[in-house]
């Protein structure tokens, strides 16, 4: 019975999976993503009157409020059919790759953001109980939207785009899952790609424009970034191949630093960035900035002056408060005369973290805009190089954008 109830739930729905020209290709997975819409209308379905329900709650005093919200989640906790749905969406292949790589989030995480819909997004871990409300009450919109983008996304052309890169071969895959999620962006693991349709479209939108004219995205884009995780897979074997050994723990960091510079410059030929974000990424005081906390960083880890926790720390904060000061700084030059804190918010997703803008940065000089498709091989298959072949690219009067002299020659031992 439970089977054939979400059988009919998903006809009923309309979002049981179509036959696309990805339906026949085993490499696309995006159970999760039906299956999550299928949650949102089955919360609103099973919590009927819901609207006059947060009308009312507007009324109450805070700790009112929290009494009959409390009370509203027991009841959902408590439904057998959300339940069922819950535990089966989060135990899918694709969760439990990202609970295994994003350890900030938790499935009771997960299980209390949907319980607590559709009257409120709580505080939560990586924005998630915000991120799932928003989405549930623009459910109608985005399911529409996504039925008939599912349909135009060509995954076969994503992966030659993505092959572009490499030399000439075989380059296994396993799948390429559909997500929807305010923690984490795209990315790629355990040999597989995961393509945000939150971080990836939902969030490159102002706030108040969000979940209208959807079908002004762009398909070209949306391919891009798929055959940006698919670069990433294919790079795995040959640009972090098994059974590489340091002398010491500060060898293993300069490595690992060096080499995810490469693989996201690499990655980024499949989709070149634009607009605001190229402006940011390549503006002069931005790139001085990272330049001087990577020389920094490598030259301290060349004279063993660090603790290898103070190094993880600092590697864990370069893509949030790092990051984020410098998309601040940005803006302040930028619209001297505009609400910082505003634009800072609206453009979070874009802020410069060194290892994706440097890589963007450097990659795109040394292959000269991907003219030179031989260059990215070589780094790929020869990441020490990256700072010299970098360095030979610029002009006089570039010394401050330079990788000090000193990390250069360290890296020309290897």
């Amino acid at each position: 019975m439970r089977k054939l109830f979400f059988f009919l739930l998903f006809v009923v729905t309309g979002i049981f999976p179509c036959h696309s020209k990805q339906a026949g290709n085993n490499l696309f997975d995006d159970s999760a993503m039906t299956k999550l819409i299928t949650l949102m209308d089955s919360i609103t379905a099973r919590n009927a009157g819901y609207e006059r329900v947060i009308a009312q709650l507007d009324t109450l005093s805070r700790e009112n409020r929290m009494k009959v919200i409390v009370s509203l989640r027991g009841r959902n906790a408590n439904d057998s059919v959300l339940r069922t749905m819950i535990d089966e969406l989060l135990a899918l292949e694709p969760y439990q790759i990202y609970f295994s790589r994003f350890r900030n989030v938790t499935p009771a995480d997960f299980r209390l953001a949907f319980n607590t819909l559709p009257y409120v997004g709580l505080d939560s871990p990586g924005s998630i109980a915000e991120t799932f409300y928003e989405l549930i009450h623009h459910r109608n919109v985005f399911q529409e939207w996504y039925r008939t983008i599912r349909g135009k996304i060509d995954i076969q052309r994503c992966v030659t785009a993505a092959r572009e890169w490499f030399p000439k071969g075989e380059y296994p895959l396993n799948k390429i899952y559909f997500i929807y999620d305010g923690n984490a962006g795209s990315f790629a693991e355990q040999g597989c790609a995961f393509f945000n349709l939150c971080s990836e479209v939902v969030s490159k939108m102002p706030r108040e424009k969000r979940f209208k004219n959807m079908d002004e995205v762009n398909i070209g884009v949306l391919e891009g970034v798929i055959a940006h995780e698919l670069n990433h897979v294919m790079a795995e074997p040959i640009l972090f191949p098994a059974g590489r050994t340091f002398t010491s723990w500060e060898d293993r960091w300069k490595d690992r630093i060096t080499r995810n510079i490469v693989s996201e410059g690499v990655a980024f030929r499949c989709n070149p960035i634009t607009g605001f974000q190229k402006n940011l990424w390549e503006d002069r005081a931005t790139i001085v900035s990272l330049l001087k906390e990577l020389n920094g960083k490598l030259l301290s880890l060349d004279r063993h002056e660090l603790q290898e926790n103070d190094v993880r720390e600092w590697y864990g904060k370069l893509s949030q408060e790092f990051a984020a000061s410098l998309l601040k700084q940005y803006l302040q030059k930028t619209y001297p005369d505009s609400a910082v804190k505003t634009l800072a918010v609206q453009n979070s997703v874009f802020r410069p973290d060194l290892v994706h803008a440097l890589g963007w940065w450097m990659v795109s000089r040394i292959t000269e805009n991907g003219v030179k498709k031989e260059k990215a091989i070589e780094l790929l298959t020869n990441p020490a190089s990256l700072y010299e072949l970098y360095n030979k690219t610029l002009e006089r009067g570039m010394d401050d954008v330079a990788v000090d002299a000193r990390v250069v020659a360290m890296f020309s031992k290897h």
